[in-house]
């Protein structure tokens, strides 16, 4: 089964914030978040690339008051930094949040624009374009070292147990999971984890169908993700009216068709 992955710029709150940048950051950390969106979108649309791309609102429901309040804080102190893409913001608070949301007990709202695709055939669709302009793809060949500064020449050297070393000017890792294994700065930032998945299937007359993504915070957090549940809504790639999906490490995320 492909992964459904989401397109959604993230709103930190103001502790966060705080935590990890000077403030003369915030504005453009925030607007390189929103801009990814547009960017992504772009170069899908460009390269006629199927990877079921569909924009949807992202609603971020929040159970805890407090937690809430720190998320509003941080979206007021972006609006202070003349970050125009909050005009897409929407928050709501008290029974609105509930409806907004169709959460119960939602003590706050916060929605905006997202999207999701399959990241695998997005991956796929863009191997595909290098590889019909002459790229060289090379599989099963792990790395075990990145040269941490060009040579004389301005390339980097990349050490295979397969082909040796390799050099380029350029390298991108995705390593994902394991890329702390190449670029040791990402030692306890990106932890690979063992993820489950199950397929349930509802009995009876499923609900009306929910066509907005959502995060349901239960703490604020820079280092974790099994402070919040996720769920992006699809009627893309599960068999069955209103099945859902359910899986991750470290957290709960669960995908709903209609």
């Amino acid at each position: 089964m492909l992964h459904y992955h989401e397109l959604e710029p993230n709103l930190p709150s103001k502790e966060l914030l705080e935590e990890i940048m000077p403030k003369e950051w915030y504005a453009d950390v925030a607007k390189f978040e929103a801009d990814h969106l547009a960017a992504v979108s772009k170069v899908i649309e460009d390269e006629g690339i199927d990877c079921d791309l569909v924009a949807t609102r992202y609603t971020k429901a929040i159970l805890i008051p407090d937690v809430y309040a720190r998320m509003k804080e941080g979206i007021q102190l972006l609006k202070k930094n003349n970050f125009t893409a909050l005009e897409d913001v929407f928050c709501a608070e008290g029974h609105e949040a509930e409806q907004v949301s169709r959460v119960k007990r939602a003590k706050g709202c916060i929605t905006y624009t997202a999207a999701h695709l399959f990241p695998y055939k997005l991956v796929m669709g863009l191997l595909s374009r290098a590889l019909e302009t002459g790229a060289s793809l090379q599989t099963h060949k792990p790395e075990s070292e990145v040269s941490e500064e060009p040579d004389p020449k301005g390339y980097f050297t990349i050490t295979t147990a397969a082909r040796g070393k390799v050099r380029a000017k350029k390298v991108v890792c995705a390593t994902n999971a394991y890329t702390a294994a190449l670029l040791p700065e990402f030692e306890g930032r990106i932890v690979p984890v063992r993820g489950t998945c199950s397929h349930i299937v509802p009995a009876g007359e499923p609900s009306s169908p929910l066509s907005n993504s959502y995060n349901i915070p239960r703490a604020l957090s820079s280092t974790t993700t099994s402070s919040q549940a996720q769920m992006a809504a699809s009627s893309l790639g599960v068999q069955g009216p209103g099945t859902s999906v359910k899986g991750r490490a470290g957290t709960t995320a669960s995908r709903t068709t209609s």
